[in-house]
């Protein structure tokens, strides 16, 4: 009898199927077998312990300290302001507040629809943006879970790669700094997540479970692009692009998944229409694409590369081979965060596992990381330096107007923490483990900001705590805007220019618009700014040529529409629009005919993207309630005709 006939034909378990990276992993909860409770109790211990942690770090250093708090705090508390006086459901389309007359919906990094702005409203700013940060970083760490475990990860190293992505330090250093847009980097796993299991729903067969969570989908771009992500959205697309290659959403049938996707993102988009037509028209006026795309030298190019990602980076050091610059770069645009843990985790464990990692499965799929590897090298490539590469860079249509490149390393992150998770397969992770590491990393993190990133801070000056302060201000006492603040001067080319004074945006407290405000729209010294005839004093009062002492900001946006051309005034015949506007009301200006497509199809797509998904769980949990209350006298009975 052969070695095989004595042991008898192996049977694999019914609840596990051959995974993409060697492993096994579960089938959905519906047909597998469940985990042993303990199992399931040690990944909730994981997750508990980790977001009192990352609690921690929030209470630490997501202060309201940081560089760009004076940018967005005085935005956010002039849309808190319209909205106790209009309601939470208005639509805050434009401002005169701030820049003495400037467009809110239009911009793609405003907070008005945010989630920090909805915490903020509830719990105040402290508290809101605070637990921003947690809910982003929860979010980054359970998507980055899901995905490991789609991939066929165990519970534990999963719970690796989550733990390594949540506590990677890029989201605590950006919203440290006050860098808010940044918070949509943690919904991208949890997107892709919801993407991966809905290509493996349509790959079974299942449409209904596969337009669910295409629907969740596109409501979650959505709602990232509605919320301020705009000028980070093109990174976290790239991110969830590279965990769907890396997990295995194309391995198969990779044609149908790839428009699966571009259906659902599509759907998405249009969604998002209002506030992708309204930035687009933005955008076409105020181009800011006159600013040189800078880059490293060879060498700096591998320092910048390898310190952000995986040391602490020496500013001084590489904006010596920062090149083409008009900017420096500040620590916070360098540290991707994973510090030196990480790398010597992974060598440690490539080196103890190397007998029992599965390599084959990975060379099996060399088409499919041959492409993540091009993209990775992609990014690095985007930040070097040499005339001809930088000249077509900047002739690109969306890059053209960085001022930077260095985040395209944040595609990194997903692909070391999901290579942190594949490399723990080699051994057996005790939960204690997984809770010294979210330990060793987030002790690190704090220690690491502690003392490379508040040292420099500066905006904690400007003003923030009368912000603060009038946060609770009732509405009825609510200052409409009054007055015009601006500081001009004509230097040698002997054009009027603004001289920025963004320390003096909280003064809309007083009733008081900053026409030196803080936005980079504008450009960061406010080149695309045109003074023409503001002064100090009344908004009220009217110059020469019968214009009021007040932007109108329609005129940035839709200046057809609006019979203008950008940053003209309102005029004496507009003085009761502007008025309501000063009293943060809706003075109705024109939109363009785009614009109002652009509302019908929004709101009937967000309208049947959320009415689908509600009735499909809806049904869902009805079929489930009967299941559970079906009698087992009159359950039907399931006969095997193949016994």
């Amino acid at each position: 009898m052969t070695k095989r006939g004595k042991r008898g034909k192996h049977k694999r378990p019914t609840f596990v199927k051959p995974d993409r990276c060697g492993g096994q992993r579960g089938k959905p909860a519906a047909v597998a077998a469940l985990p042993p409770l303990s199992e399931q109790w040690q990944i909730a211990i994981i997750a508990a312990f980790a977001i009192v942690c990352l609690a921690a770090l929030a209470a630490a250093h997501v202060d309201l300290t940081g560089h760009d708090y004076g940018f967005f705090l005085p935005k956010m508390l002039d849309a808190h302001y319209f909205y106790l006086k209009n309601g939470l459901f208005a639509l805050q389309e434009y401002s005169a507040a701030l820049c003495a007359g400037v467009f809110k919906f239009a911009s793609p990094q405003s907070m008005a629809l945010a989630l920090p702005q909805v915490l903020s409203y509830f719990f105040g700013p402290r508290f809101g943006i605070a637990a921003t940060f947690v809910v982003s970083s929860a979010l980054a760490g359970g998507g980055i879970y899901l995905c490991a475990r789609f991939w066929g990860l165990g519970r534990m190293p999963a719970a690796v790669a989550a733990v390594a992505y949540a506590f990677n330090g890029f989201l605590l250093t950006r919203l440290a700094i006050g860098h808010l847009a940044f918070y949509g980097f943690g919904f991208a796993p949890i997107l892709a997540a919801v993407l991966l299991y809905g290509i493996d729903a349509m790959r079974g067969g299942k449409a209904l479970s596969a337009a669910a969570y295409g629907c969740l989908a596109a409501l979650i771009l959505a709602v990232l692009i509605y919320g301020g992500t705009g000028p980070v959205l093109i990174f976290i697309l790239g991110i969830v692009a590279l965990i769907l290659l890396i997990c295995g959403g194309f391995d198969r049938a990779w044609l149908k998944a790839a428009l699966y996707c571009l259906l659902w993102g599509g759907l998405g988009l249009l969604a998002a229409a209002p506030k992708i037509e309204a930035a687009t028209a933005m955008n076409a006026n105020l181009t800011r694409d006159f600013y040189p795309l800078p880059g490293f030298d060879l060498i700096g190019l591998f320092s910048a590369w390898f310190q952000g990602l995986f040391w602490i980076p020496a500013t001084e050091v590489l904006n010596a081979r920062f090149l083409n610059k008009q900017f420096i770069l500040g620590w916070q645009e360098i540290y991707y965060g994973f510090t030196p843990i990480i790398p010597v985790l992974l060598a440690a464990g490539l080196f103890l596992g190397r007998g029992r990692l599965p390599f084959r499965a990975v060379w099996r799929r060399r088409a499919v990381f041959g492409v993540v590897a091009a993209a990775l090298m992609a990014a690095v490539a985007v930040n070097f330096y040499q005339p001809h590469w930088n000249s077509f860079l900047k002739s690109l249509p969306i890059i053209g107007q960085f001022s930077g490149m260095t985040r395209f390393f944040a595609l990194f992150i997903p692909a070391v923490a999901l290579l942190a998770g594949w490399v723990a397969q080699a051994r057996r992770i005790p939960v204690g483990a997984v809770l010294a590491l979210t330990v060793a990393l987030a002790y690190t993190q704090y220690n690491v900001l502690q003392s490379n990133l508040r040292p420099g801070m500066y905006y904690d000056r400007v003003g923030l705590n009368p912000v603060l302060a009038a946060w609770n201000l009732p509405a009825g006492q609510i200052p409409p805007t009054r007055e015009v603040m601006i500081k001009t001067e004509r230097p040698a080319n002997g054009v009027l220019r603004v001289v920025p004074t963004s320390f003096d945006d909280h003064r809309l407290i007083e009733g008081k618009s900053n026409a030196g405000c803080y936005e980079s729209l504008f450009g960061y010294r406010l080149e695309r700014y045109q003074p023409k005839s503001l002064r100090n004093g009344d908004i009220g009062a009217v110059d020469g040529q019968g214009n009021l002492n007040m932007k109108n900001p329609a005129c940035y946006v839709y200046p057809r529409a609006n019979h203008c051309a950008p940053g003209d005034h309102f005029t004496a015949a507009q003085r009761e629009s502007m008025l309501i506007l000063a009293n943060r009301g809706d003075p109705g200006l024109g939109l363009s005919r785009r614009r109002q497509t652009a509302n019908v199809i929004g709101a009937a797509t967000l309208s049947l993207l959320a009415g689908f998904l509600v009735l499909l769980t809806a049904r869902t949990a009805w079929r489930a309630s009967r299941r559970r209350g079906a009698s087992p006298m009159t359950t039907p009975i399931k006969r095997n005709h193949n016994a």
